[in-house]
């Protein structure tokens, strides 16, 4: 969850799959979700993905974020795909 200046605001959220364990990058593009952050800068959201991502089942997952006015956050810490 990311705090925000201006609450609440409007975001999208970019989901990315990755090979390796414990990669922090944004290997391969799965999906992007809108949301709104509540009074207190937190948002939540869900997705489905398709299953078939190029190069097999991924080890963990990262993000990124977009608000309303265009700034970009880093991507995330890797999240390990449940198994």
């Amino acid at each position: 969850m990311l705090p925000v200046a201006r609450l609440p605001d409007n975001f999208i959220v970019e989901l990315f799959a990755n090979q390796r364990p414990g990669s922090v990058e944004g290997e391969t593009f799965l999906a992007d979700v809108v949301t709104t952050t509540d009074d207190g800068g937190h948002a939540k959201f869900s997705a489905v993905v398709d299953g078939s991502v190029p190069g097999g089942m991924p080890s963990n997952f990262t993000a990124t974020t977009t608000s309303s006015d265009g700034a970009t956050s880093e991507l995330s810490q890797p999240v390990a795909r449940p198994r």
